[in-house]
C-alpha cells in the first residue's frame, strides 16, 4: 500500500503518527510539507505587524503556548540530533522522524500547488493522509482513491481549529477522535473511524491532545489495515458540521475563570 503523508513543518502530530506507522510496518511513500507558518500567516510568512495583530487578537496565553509548544519541539530535534542512542519513542517533528528513519521528504508552497499535484500524480498513492493539512482543492482530491483526515474531536461536534479547547470551553465531559473521507469542505467527509475519550479532573488541553493523538495513531493503523483487507465502511456525519475558529483573547480568559470556579 503506497501511503503518502500532507502535512506541516514542526508538528507535534505528524511526528507522532507517521513514527508510529513506521514502527508497525507501514512504509511512507512521501511526505508533502508546507511551513507551518502559513497557517497563519499567510503567504507573506512571518512579519512583525502580523505577529503585533495575533498577539493583541488572540492574547499572551495563545501567542506563549505556540511558542513553548515550538521550543518543545526543536528541543525534542536536538536531543535525538546531538544524542542519537536516545532512547525515547516519541517523536514531535516530521524533521526527527527523519534523522531515523529515511523519509522523503518534499516541501511546497503549498499543498494545493501545482507542485503538489505533480508529486502525487507521479507518487500514485493508495492512500493519502492529511495532519494539520490546509483545505485541499478538487485538483489534489482527484489524484487518489483515499484521502483520509485526522481530527481531534466527535464530528460533526467541533470542526475547524482547537476543537479540544472547545470541547473543555463547552463543559464537555468527553473529547473525540475522528478518521474520515477529506472532501473540499472543511472536516465535512464521511466518517471511517471515531472513538470517544472520557475527561478527568486531571486533564486539561495539553494532556488531552497527547491522548487524543496517542488514540488516534492507533485508530489510523487499524484503518489502513482494514483498507488492505477490504474491510471499510463509512457513514455520512449525523447533522451540519459546527466550525469553531482559534480562541480569542476574550473567550480564553472567559475559560480560565470557568476552570477556577470548577
Amino acid at each position: 500500500m503506497k501511503i503518502v503523508v500532507l502535512t506541516r513543518t514542526w508538528r507535534i502530530s505528524p511526528g507522532m503518527v507517521v513514527s508510529y506507522l513506521l514502527k508497525n510496518g507501514y512504509g511512507v511513500e512521501g511526505i508533502i510539507l508546507e511551513e507551518r507558518s502559513r497557517m497563519i500567516f499567510g503567504n507573506e510568512g512571518i512579519r512583525f505587524k502580523k505577529i503585533w495583530k495575533l498577539y493583541w487578537k488572540y492574547g499572551f496565553d495563545y501567542s506563549f503556548g505556540k511558542l513553548k509548544e515550538l521550543v518543545l519541539i526543536k528541543f525534542h530535534y536536538l536531543k535525538r540530533k546531538l544524542y542519537p542512542s536516545w532512547k525515547n519513542d516519541e517523536f514531535y517533528s516530521i524533521e526527527e522522524v527523519a534523522l531515523v528513519y529515511p523519509l522523503k521528504i518534499f516541501k511546497v508552497e503549498s499543498h494545493n500547488s501545482s507542485r503538489t499535484v505533480n508529486l502525487l500524480k507521479k507518487i500514485k498513492p493508495d492512500v493519502v493522509l492529511t495532519i494539520n493539512a490546509r483545505i485541499l482543492g478538487k485538483e489534489i482530491l482527484k489524484t487518489a482513491k483515499w484521502f483520509i483526515n485526522l481530527h481531534l474531536s466527535l464530528l460533526p461536534k467541533y470542526g475547524g481549529m482547537d476543537s479540544i479547547f472547545w470541547a473543555l470551553y463547552h463543559g464537555e465531559n468527553e473529547i473525540g477522535v475522528t478518521i474520515h473521507k477529506v472532501e473540499e469542505k472543511l472536516d465535512s467527509g464521511e466518517i471511517i473511524a471515531q472513538e470517544k475519550i472520557p475527561v478527568s479532573d486531571r486533564d486539561n488541553e495539553q494532556t488531552l491532545y497527547f491522548k487524543a493523538l496517542k488514540k488516534g495513531r492507533e485508530m489510523i493503523l487499524d484503518v489502513l489495515r482494514r483498507l488492505e483487507e477490504g474491510r471499510i465502511v463509512t457513514k455520512r456525519m449525523e447533522g451540519k458540521v459546527e466550525y469553531f475558529g482559534i480562541p480569542t483573547r476574550k473567550e480564553r480568559k472567559r475559560f480560565k475563570r470557568m476552570v477556577k470556579k470548577r
